[in-house]
Order: structure tokens, then sequence, then C-alpha cells
């Protein structure tokens, strides 16, 4: 997610493949010193959703320089939450000039969202609920207030739930959660700039179709792969109940512009596992996704891949044919 790009920028630096990971980055975003945005101390960086999606296209792009060759030849789902969303397409051949396409395309949505929150201020807070039907509950409050938006459903497993609400800069959103619900909730409030999947970045959605449509007129951007590679989408459009699954462009370019639908993470999860046999999730960047991921009850293995030492021990799990 945006918010994860500030944490994970420093470990990555002083990786064989950042050299040109930076290079490839730094060429499509010529205004912005991407070595010195690195660099910064997060205390100093300025928090924005654009700094984060430079700094998260920079990881995927160090990332599949080491890994993707590892994984041809076989099956993989594609997914992210977020940002991570079109992150994720970095480990597939959907940017046909590789690094420099998915920066690109990152790099358009960190300014046209950074944009819209200069236009409307937003601030999202994550809240952790104890007990059941978090979900609902949380989701009758919302409806009810008004003015304030469920932005992620990341996890409601019966005995605990976690999302996240965007509301507009200021509306007191903790204040009013807290007193409605008492020691049933725990507000935090996200080190985001941003009031995501929400109506407040309505207006950049349509911009962020048109420019991923030129890319794919112009040839940047293609198939996921000619086969074994499924681009599975984060969030549910209205009448769907299931995310979007394709290798197709056109699909995929109007499933990533939808940048004000909700995030549904756990029914993406859902369905890669259930849906799709996925039977592995790799984390790239965090633990944060994995450790939801474990409480959802599907019985399957995470492996979260945080710093350069553990991509070595991934890649070389794939090179000795241990995965």
């Amino acid at each position: 997610s945006p918010g994860q790009g500030p944490a994970i920028a420093s470990a990555w630096m002083n990786d064989s493949a950042a050299e040109q990971a930076i290079a490839s980055v730094q060429r499509v975003v010529p205004d912005i010193d991407v070595d010195k945005l690195l660099t910064t101390s997060p205390s100093e960086r300025e928090i924005s959703a654009l700094n984060s999606h430079i700094l998260l296209a920079v990881m995927m792009g160090i990332v599949s320089a080491r890994l993707k060759p590892e994984l041809n030849g076989r099956e993989y789902v594609a997914s992210g939450h977020s940002a991570g969303l079109t992150n994720s397409l970095g480990m597939t051949e959907f940017f046909k000039d590789g690094v420099e396409g998915l920066g690109r395309a990152m790099i358009e949505r960190g300014r046209l969202l950074t944009q819209a929150q200069n236009v409307t201020p937003g601030e999202m807070f994550m809240v952790d609920w104890k007990g059941e039907n978090g979900f609902q509950e949380i989701g009758d409050w919302v409806d009810e207030v008004g003015n304030i938006w469920l932005a992620c459903f990341n996890l409601d497993n019966g005995e605990e739930a976690n999302l996240v609400i965007t509301q507009k800069i200021g509306s007191g959103l903790e204040e009013q959660i807290t007193k409605k619900f008492g020691d049933k909730v725990k507000v935090t409030p996200l080190p985001i700039a941003l009031g995501a999947h929400s109506p407040l970045v309505l207006s950049v959605a349509e911009e962020y179709h048109n420019f991923l449509a030129s890319q794919l007129k112009d040839g940047k951007i293609q198939h996921t792969s000619t086969s074994g590679v499924e681009y599975v989408s984060d969030h549910l459009l209205p009448g769907e109940e299931q995310p979007l699954y394709s290798r197709g462009p056109d699909e995929i370019i109007f499933d990533l512009s939808q940048l004000q639908h909700p995030v549904r993470f756990q029914k993406t999860i859902e369905f890669i596992v259930k849906v799709l046999g996925v039977k592995r999730i790799v984390e790239l960047g965090s633990r944060n996704f994995a450790g939801i991921i474990s409480k959802m009850g599907l019985g399957i293995e995470t492996i979260s891949v945080r710093n350069p030492k553990e991509l070595d021990v991934l890649v070389a799990k794939f090179v000795n044919h241990d995965l």
C-alpha cells in the first residue's frame, strides 16, 4: 500500500539490482531525484502519494529483476493491495519495457492521487475490531454517519476484524467511532496523505484510465503473459460477486483505474485460494498482509520478502526446486 513506501525504501538500497532499478524509474520522472528520495530518512521525507509510488516501483524493479526469471514456465497470480495492485504487474509481462513501464504507471497513479489530495484533502485510519461482525457493524455505522467511507475490508474472521476508513481531513472520525463502540475498536491514523478508495479520488479515475489506454495504444502495455499468469483485482465493481481475473490488457487497465472503489482484500485472497487453487502467497516488501492472511484460516503458506536477504533465500528455493 502507499503507506509502506517509506518503510521499505532503505532496506533495498544496497541490493545488487538497485542501481539499475533506480535508473529505470529515474528515466520516467526526470523532475525528481529518485536516488535522493530513497536515501532521505523517512522522518525528513515528505509524505505524499507520489513519493510512495516511486519508492514502491523501485522496490518492485529490484525484486522483479532477480525473481521473475525464476518464475518462467510457472503458473502464478499477480495481485496486491491498493498501490500494490498496479505494482504487482511488474512481476508479469504486462509492461513491455519492464521497470520503466511500471514506473510510468506507478508515477502517474501517484501524481493523480496527489492532485486529488490537493483538491479535497483526505486522511485514513486503520480500525481493529474485537468480536464478531466487524464488517457489518462498522459498515452500518459508516452508512449512518455519512461522508466517511470504508476504504479497505482486510479481515473479518468472526473473532476480530481489520478495516481502513477514509474521511475528509478533520472530520472527527477517531472521536466518533470510539464514542460509538468503546473498547471494541482501536483506531490508528495511517501515515498516508490521501483519501484513497473513496469518492475523494473519483475526479482522477478517468484521467488514469485515459493514461493507461494511451500506453496500450502505443504498444507499451500487453497481456500479462501468453499463458500461466493471471491478474486478480483487489476490489469488486458494482454487481460483481468475485474479483476480476484476466490476462487481457483492456480489462486490466479499466480495473486499475477504478480508484474510488474499496479494497476487498479478504474476498481477493479467498478467491485466489478457493477458486484458483493458489497454495502459496508471497508478499513483497513487508509482512503486513501475510499476517492478516494467516488469520483467515485458509491453510496456505505465506512467505514475506522484506529485504534483500529474504529475497536471496526465496530465489535460492526456486533455483533448488524447493518451491
